[in-house]
């Protein structure tokens, strides 16, 4: 859409959206006050005020709900438990089979758009601004913009996150693409973007005065909503987060926890209780004295006589009536405990780590159990799949967007030159950490299972600890070439006799990490070292100097008793 001087500034005064604009804010802001943490009350969302208005419709009484907001501090619980399911999230950005790839008819322009990426810390982006923006701004719009003034013989377009908060209007098509885009920038300074221009007016008064009219190629407004799916079908102006279905569930936990510390404050003490005496101070009412102001009026303070007997530490002091005949409970025990009421307690900790795990599951797809015993291979493979699901869920919004940015700042750049790009975030990822697979490997190693099944843990081990680092890769790839029984221990080769079969080979094993530092101090970093040379002959080039180093030391006599 094309938007004359005259509809800009309509739309600037009176916006078409403007209903929308205010909901997507409004449920940014239950999402902001869950994800983002702020030091307090004065610094939380605006979201804080709907949630103790119904948090006080729950607790009708006075004392308790002042005890509540009391009780209510920042950060919020919500705020730890959001933090969890992001760290799930962010191995979206760790899958084995991503690929970002473009074409260009000169590959000089490739290099070089590479290097612009680089420049613009493209991946930074991703990873905190978007991923960040998912989770409490998930409304945000991507914009791409031009300098004013262009330095060099190619423009550099840069790209940014706006958040909904400035948007003033916005119009959307039926899939979803931005028409045109109205937005703050600064006090008096406003910014429409349509299918052929970037135009700036400034505010003076009630007029509107355009002061930068520049045109760009696209044909298209150079912005898109950073996300892709829609909390309606029909509705492309508020988007569905991944934690817009468990935002109910995260207001009652809050609650939960917060009122659990209200529980915690009497319950986890117990009660003393004796009986009355008459005070000996005679001005002396129930534990408090009576005194006259200097404005006339009158005040309280309490009892010194009475405050000699009141409970040093937690827990509570009851006063109660002293029988007063025969017919009366005995007198001598006059002092008793009343002890802490545990059961609730018990229960209070248990729901809410009952429903702490049900939303971490919810949302990641990932389910705690307390052992791995409680999960059978189904519900292991099931979790896999349903944590597999989420990640190319999120994956496939971010390659959306990101697609949208190298094919519009490609064709600033190098206009028809730029061919195409594809942009995949992957279905493979690194979903139990190098401490849970090596758990793993060790009980595999413990059953007898396979060799071949070992190789396939250890290999996925030295995926996870290369994760998208080539060089890291190849490192462990040319030391699993190297090292001679890789799945058995000193002790168990000696038991097999490996000592007397193979005394070169047991040789390499036990001092193999000093050889490979031996053969690096002379000949350098083992990945770069023949690196013109086939695999096969660099691994056979590399053994012959291992070797070479074995014959030079002498055998070392294997352990007496090894561990099992």
């Amino acid at each position: 859409m094309i938007l004359t001087r005259e509809q800009a500034i309509d739309r600037i005064k009176h916006p078409r959206h403007i209903n929308e604009i205010e909901r997507a804010k409004k449920q940014e802001a239950r999402l902001k006050f869950h994800a983002q943490i702020a030091e307090s009350h004065s610094y939380a969302s605006s979201y804080y005020n709907d949630f103790i208005v119904w948090a006080q419709k729950i607790l009708t009484a006075k004392d308790k709900y002042a005890q509540f907001i009391n009780l209510l501090t920042f950060p919020i619980q919500t705020n730890d438990l959001v933090d969890t399911i992001a760290d799930e999230y962010m191995k979206v950005f760790n899958a084995q089979d991503s690929y970002v790839g473009y074409k260009f008819r000169n590959s000089q322009d490739e290099k070089d758009y590479t290097e612009y990426l680089t420049d613009q810390k493209d991946k930074d982006f991703w990873k905190s601004d978007v991923f960040n923006a998912m989770l409490n701004g998930i409304n945000s719009i991507i914009v791409v913009d031009l300098e004013q003034t262009q330095v060099g013989e190619l423009p550099k377009p840069y790209y940014y996150l706006l958040s909904i908060d400035r948007v003033i209007d916005v119009e959307c098509n039926r899939d979803g693409k931005i028409e045109y885009l109205i937005f703050r920038e600064g006090k008096d300074k406003i910014i429409v973007m349509d299918d052929t221009t970037y135009r700036v007016f400034n505010k003076k008064e009630d007029k509107f005065i355009k002061s930068i009219d520049a045109t760009h190629p696209l044909g298209y407004t150079p912005a898109c909503f950073m996300w892709g799916d829609n909390l309606e079908p029909n509705n492309h102006y508020i988007k569905q987060s991944p934690l817009s279905s468990i935002l109910s569930r995260l207001d009652w936990f809050l609650f939960l926890t917060t009122s659990k510390e209200c529980l915690d404050i009497y319950a986890s003490f117990p009660i003393y209780w004796h009986y009355s005496s008459k005070c000996e101070v005679k001005e002396c009412s129930g534990g408090f004295i009576s005194y006259a102001m200097p404005d006339g009026g009158n005040g309280i303070r309490p009892c010194p006589s009475c405050e000699k007997n009141s409970l040093v530490g937690a827990g509570s002091v009851l006063q109660v009536p002293a029988p007063r005949n025969s017919d009366s409970p005995d007198l001598s025990n006059p002092v008793g405990v009343v002890p802490a009421e545990s059961e609730s307690l018990t229960y209070n900790v248990s729901e809410v780590e009952r429903i702490e795990q049900k939303i971490i599951e919810l949302a990641t797809g990932k389910c705690i159990a307390p052992t791995k015993e409680q999960l059978n291979e189904k519900q292991v493979t099931s979790q896999y799949e349903s944590q597999t699901n989420i990640l190319k869920y999120i994956g496939d919004n971010f390659a959306v967007a990101q697609q949208w940015v190298i094919k519009t700042t490609a064709t600033l750049i190098y206009g028809d030159q730029f061919i195409s790009c594809t942009v995949n975030n992957g279905t493979k990822f690194y979903l139990q950490t190098q401490g849970e697979l090596t758990e793993e490997y060790k009980e595999a190693r413990i059953s007898g299972l396979p060799m071949y099944i070992l190789q396939a843990q250890r290999n996925q081990i030295n995926e996870i600890q290369a994760k998208n680092n080539p060089t890291e890769k190849e490192r462990l790839d040319i030391l699993k070439y190297l090292e001679p029984y890789q799945d058995s221990t000193p002790g168990e080769l000696q038991t097999l006799g490996i000592t007397t079969m193979d005394p070169e080979g047991f040789n390499l094993k036990i001092n193999f990490t000093m050889f490979v530092n031996r053969f690096e101090l002379e000949y350098g970093n083992i990945v770069e070292w023949g690196s013109a040379l086939e695999l096969k002959t660099k691994i056979e080039r590399i053994n012959l100097i291992l070797k070479k180093y074995v014959s030079e030391t002498k055998l070392q006599k294997p352990p007496e008793s090894v561990p099992a």
